[in-house]
């Protein structure tokens, strides 16, 4: 994608009985005329348009006062500018979560092909990334810096840590079932990076009122104004970190902490919690991966 042009660019039809090459109808963003703008030729390569959104902004991250017309090429949706910031917000995701995620049918049906035709839209647009990560696994998505700030996230584009990959794509398939199964679409979800993102925004504001405790894989903010900090630990640990984890979400102000870990744990950290007179707000499950 080419980020040099400040204007809009559609293509012209050459004329077929000239031997020019192709040429580019540049919108001058500075001057007046037709729609806000006057129109220029440069004899150039020729290069698809690039997709607007609803708020007139292009994939570059322009703002633009007046749409000019628009001949061809993808458009960018309010779904796709959803996709965008849900993927942002997670980090990384895989396409079948994105599926899961914004092409639930009724009947219960996952749009599977539509969701892949749309995400390589946004991938030939500059704005995802898919990356390979081990053998036979899925495939990874992360947004773009230009997708970052096309769809106006507060939080950089996720760095691939392969050691992390397994652990972040579970957490997102850990959130959408507690979000169907549990607390329901209305419930909001903060992620592990925005809250990271706010906590340096504290420290950088006041460091002596920042916000101090052990930053959960996710919370839900209920419509009662309560949070419930969501925990995902699979890798098994001493008791002693058990218990210093549990410590810290003792001090914070959560109406409840659900934590999960892999089957043959939770009789032990059952009773870690038991032990603390905890049970009362920490809820111990199992998870696979």
């Amino acid at each position: 994608m080419d980020n040099e042009s400040d204007g809009w660019e559609v293509l012209l039809r050459p004329d077929p009985n000239s031997e020019q090459p192709f040429g580019v109808l540049e919108w001058d963003l500075d001057m007046p005329g037709a729609g806000g703008h006057t129109a220029k030729t440069r004899e150039t390569a020729t290069r698809p348009p690039r997709a607007s959104s609803a708020n007139g902004k292009t994939a570059s991250g322009v703002g633009a006062s007046a749409r000019p017309p628009r001949t061809s090429g993808p458009v960018v949706t309010d779904r796709d500018m959803d996709i965008l910031q849900w993927i942002g917000r997670h980090g990384i995701v895989t396409p079948t979560q994105v599926a899961t995620h914004f092409f639930n049918r009724p009947d219960g049906t996952v749009g599977t092909w539509a969701a892949y035709r749309r995400l390589r839209i946004l991938e030939q647009l500059g704005l995802l990334q898919r990356d390979r990560t081990f053998w036979r696994e899925s495939t990874v998505l992360r947004v773009t810096t230009a997708g970052a700030r096309f769809a106006d996230l507060q939080i950089r584009p996720a760095r691939l840590v392969p050691a992390e990959v397994r652990h972040a794509l579970a957490v997102v398939d850990l959130v959408e079932f507690l979000i169907t199964k549990t607390t329901g679409k209305s419930t909001r979800v903060v992620t592990e990076r925005e809250m990271r993102v706010d906590r340096r925004r504290e420290l950088r504001r006041d460091p002596r009122n920042a916000g101090i405790g052990r930053i959960p894989d996710a919370e839900f903010h209920l419509s009662s104004g309560g949070r419930i900090a969501v925990e995902l630990d699979l890798t098994p640990k001493r008791s002693a970190d058990y218990e210093n984890i549990l410590q810290s979400y003792i001090t914070q102000d959560y109406e409840a902490v659900w934590w999960y870990v892999a089957p043959g744990v939770v009789p032990r950290l059952r009773k870690i919690v038991a032990d603390n007179n905890s049970d009362d707000f920490v809820s111990v499950e199992a998870w696979k991966l």
